[in-house]
Formats: structure tokens, C-alpha cells, sequence
């Protein structure tokens, strides 16, 4: 991996999710590196970006208190 990609725990932390919310975020298109059949990299700017675009998931998650 290079040094913009991380894994997936790493991405968990950064964004304060589980696995499972990952997941759903895959199968609604968010951003993965693909070795395989797998996706075990991200691009933390990609995702962000693609996060960004995703406005019912960030109006979610600033009612939570994740995103400010």
C-alpha cells in the first residue's frame, strides 16, 4: 500500500464507524481500492470527498455530534 491508503480498522477510527457501516457506505458507492475480489484499501481524501457528497449521511452523522 502507498501512503495514502489505509485499511480497513484504520478507516473506522478515522471516521468514528463500525465495520458494518462501512459496508453499507461500499454498496452505496463509496470509494475502495480493489485487490481481487476484496476491497482492503481507501483513499482517506477520496472517501472524505465522496462523504462530502453524501449529504443525507452528513446531516446524520452532525445529529450524532461526529461531524461538526
Amino acid at each position: 500500500m502507498n501512503k495514502k491508503e489505509i485499511d480497513s480498522k484504520e478507516l473506522e477510527r478515522e471516521l468514528g464507524v463500525s465495520y458494518g457501516t462501512l459496508h453499507r457506505y461500499r454498496k452505496r458507492g463509496m470509494p475502495c481500492i480493489k485487490y481481487g475480489h476484496s476491497c482492503i484499501a481507501y483513499d482517506l481524501v477520496e472517501v472524505k470527498k465522496w462523504l462530502r457528497t453524501q449529504t443525507d449521511l452528513l446531516e446524520w452523522r452532525r445529529k450524532l455530534g461526529y461531524v461538526k
